[in-house]
């Protein structure tokens, strides 16, 4: 993110639009033309969408810009989406786990989040507690303990288009958990991905992290996989700021399949 922010020599709130932009190969549109939306207050895919066309087009000075940005942002649904859902499911299912996670790659909401706690409870060596259950409100959705790590986890995920977890969503559990012993990790899964304002927040920040769904999948696997330990597993997740599978140790969780299957 940082990287592109200098290429671009735009602010993060940015990043997201002229991403799509430049994917989609909107005419004469870069750093600013996505300032001067910010400028206007539009910040976000749905605020694009849902600004009049006349507006647009003050700002953007061009008809044939303005068709090719909302038509580029209404295309990229699958925009960040999960790349690696099959070569998960294929690991997955040599490890005796192929239902639980075909639940976490497809659920939404609450069903996401018990497909999350099936797959946490496959994992033994540590204790899973569903917190919010239904009876305690506004509280976050999962605890899991081992020796002396504590981690609250809110599960997050969203059908926005593009499919990208907010900023209010992904702190949402800062709140949620401010009841809770500040000891004790606080962890946003958001599925499938975050925006640029979450991630740029989150580098900063001392008491969360934000994970998206692929990198937990992959991290989770890896322990299954006998790759890392639980122990290991929790200490990477708890680093604040944004998780990232380059900091995890062990081999790909593919890697180990495929090394298994050649034997």
């Amino acid at each position: 993110m940082l990287a592109r922010r200098v290429r671009w020599g735009s602010p993060a709130e940015a990043l997201d639009i002229i991403q799509v932009a430049q994917q989609y190969g909107v005419p004469g549109f870069g750093r600013q033309r996505a300032v001067a939306l910010i400028t206007q207050g539009i910040t976000t895919f749905e605020e694009i969408l849902g600004t009049s066309k006349e507006k647009l087009l003050s700002i953007l000075r061009s008809p044939d810009r303005v068709k090719s940005l909302i038509a580029s942002i209404a295309s990229s649904i699958g925009f960040k989406t999960d790349r690696y859902s099959k070569a998960h499911q294929r690991v997955a299912d040599r490890l005796g786990l192929g239902t639980i996670i075909k639940n976490c790659n497809e659920k939404k909401d609450i069903e996401y989040e018990n497909a999350i706690k099936d797959l946490l409870d496959a994992e033994a060596r540590w204790a899973v507690t569903a917190i919010d259950d239904g009876k305690r409100q506004n509280v976050p959705d999962l605890l899991v303990q081992l020796e002396d790590f504590a981690v609250l986890i809110e599960c997050k995920t969203t059908i926005k288009t593009p499919p990208l977890i907010s900023k209010e969503e992904a702190f949402a559990v800062l709140q949620k958990a401010v009841d809770f012993d500040k000891k004790i990790s606080r962890v946003t899964l958001g599925k499938p991905s975050f925006d640029e304002n979450s991630k740029f927040k989150a580098i900063g920040a001392t008491d969360i992290t934000l994970i998206e769904h692929s990198t937990f999948i992959e991290g989770l696997l890896r322990v299954h996989a006998g790759e890392v330990t639980p122990k290991e597993f929790l200490e990477w997740l708890i680093a604040p700021g944004v998780s990232e599978i380059s900091r995890l140790g062990g081999r790909a969780s593919y890697e180990v399949v495929i090394e298994t299957k050649a034997q």
